[in-house]
C-alpha cells in the first residue's frame, strides 16, 4: 500500500464505512470488517483522458488482541 493511499483511506469520513458481510451456508453474517469507496487517483491512471474509471475501495478490520495461554485466570492489582 502506497502513503498515497493511506492518507486518502485516513481521509474516510467514520460514517462513510459499510459493515462486511459473508455468506456461510446460504446465511448473511456480520465480520469484524468494514469497506469503504476511496478516493484515491494513482498517477499512472492520469495519463489518458478517454482510459478506464477505476474505483477504489479499503477494507478494515478490527483486530483484537488474543489471550496469551495460561494468563486467561490472571488478575493483576491495580496501583494506588
Amino acid at each position: 500500500m502506497t502513503a498515497e493511499f493511506k492518507r486518502a483511506v485516513a481521509e474516510v469520513a467514520e460514517g462513510e464505512w459499510q459493515p462486511l458481510e459473508r455468506e456461510v451456508d446460504g446465511q448473511r453474517v456480520k465480520t469484524e470488517q468494514a469497506w469503504a469507496e476511496v478516493c484515491f487517483a494513482p498517477n499512472w491512471t492520469a495519463q489518458r483522458k478517454e482510459g478506464p474509471v477505476y474505483r477504489y475501495l479499503a477494507i478494515r478490520e478490527l483486530l483484537q488482541q488474543a489471550e496469551l495461554p495460561g494468563l486467561e485466570a490472571q488478575s493483576f492489582p491495580s496501583p494506588e
